[in-house]
């Protein structure tokens, strides 16, 4: 499975499969969780939402910043990120470094394992972002928990294996590129 081209349609909505709930998370605050079971590879998630280039994005984060909002962001190409509408229930979505969804086509988060009913809704942040400014401490709890979460992280190795071809657009490109120059 590969979809290294950019992302050509941008929906302006997020959709959510209908079984998603937000509820207290043990990982952070609220967090999305499946209502059924539910087969890997289902699509859970399809992003949606404007697309911005760094130094809007940069931008954003400043006024994010300075109301306390947050902006929730995924590369999809070369100095371009897509942002998502403020309000989504995607936006509810934490972190883990042994997410339960991963990338199944170029804006969609799939089911990464067949989940029971009330299991947590997570991806890795660092495996969609490529903004070096992206820095977080993480604390997911997994076996294999990277304790600081950064925009630099798509650049590791083990990441790369794991989640091959399962990245967004433009972090798929960089890796190509760079596999390439080697």
């Amino acid at each position: 499975m590969s979809f290294t081209g950019a992302v050509e349609r941008i929906p302006i909505d997020v959709w959510v499969h209908p079984a998603v709930r937000v509820r207290c998370s043990a990982i952070a605050g609220d967090g999305l969780f499946i209502d059924e079971a539910v087969p890997a590879g289902t699509p859970l998630i399809r992003f949606g939402g404007t697309a911005v280039t760094t130094a809007e994005l940069h931008e954003l984060f400043e006024d994010a910043d300075a109301n306390g909002t947050y902006v929730d962001t995924i590369a999809i190409g070369p100095d371009r990120h897509l942002v998502l509408r403020a309000g989504s229930i995607a936006h509810y979505g934490n972190h883990s470094c042994d997410p339960t969804m991963w990338f199944g086509a170029p804006l969609e988060l799939v089911a990464r394992v067949d989940l029971e009913p009330g299991s947590e809704l997570t991806s890795d942040y660092g495996v969609i972002s490529d903004d070096v400014t992206f820095e977080m401490t993480c604390r997911c709890g997994a076996a294999a928990c990277r304790q600081v979460i950064t925009g630099r992280d798509w650049q590791l190795e083990h990441l790369q294996l794991l989640h091959k071809e399962r990245w967004p657009a433009g972090l798929q490109a960089r890796i190509d590129a760079r596999r390439a120059s080697e």
